[in-house]
């Protein structure tokens, strides 16, 4: 991605994290049998993935990690928010399984990272109602998008370099 993608990705996460204290603010208590999911709406923060201009299963598989990403900014907040980021996560590991398949040894490190912050950033989800709960998961939402910039950097620098740049 571009510096100017993973800076609008970054801006999701803001969104997200408002999205995360929404849903922490408007969760059911279990004291008084009412149920806030009504009064929820869709959140969207729109991220743009860019894509590379090299072609072949690595840029593809890029492509839909980026796409997979730019979902974490798109959780609709009249639904289970927990269940829809953990589903966004399962999605995004599944995608960078694939890049890591098709790219090799060349990334191997970024995407290690990235893996372990997307593991830190599922297990912060499940604590979402927890004290410091939406705080570990805002930090480790920020993790996983800085990682993922790195392994789009690492790739665009090779194997998907960017067109009109």
């Amino acid at each position: 991605m571009t510096t100017g993608t993973w800076t609008r990705a970054r801006l999701a996460a803001a969104g997200l994290a408002a999205v995360v204290l929404l849903a922490a603010g408007c969760g059911d208590d279990n004291n008084s049998g009412n149920d806030n999911s009504s009064a929820g709406g869709t959140t969207t923060t729109t991220t743009e993935a860019a894509s590379g201009s090299g072609s072949g299963p690595v840029c593809d598989d890029l492509d839909q990690l980026k796409s997979s990403v730019s979902k974490l900014g798109q959780i609709d907040t009249s639904e289970n928010v927990g269940e829809s980021l953990s589903n966004t996560i399962d999605d995004i590991g599944k995608d960078l399984s694939n890049l890591a398949d098709s790219a090799g040894d060349e990334v191997k490190p970024e995407i290690d990272q990235l893996k372990s912050s997307l593991s830190e950033l599922k297990s912060a989800v499940a604590d979402l109602g927890t004290n410091g709960g939406v705080r570990a998961a805002a930090n480790a939402l920020q993790d996983v998008l800085t990682d993922a910039g790195a392994v789009a950097d690492k790739l665009a620098s090779t194997d998907c370099k960017q067109s009109g740049s």
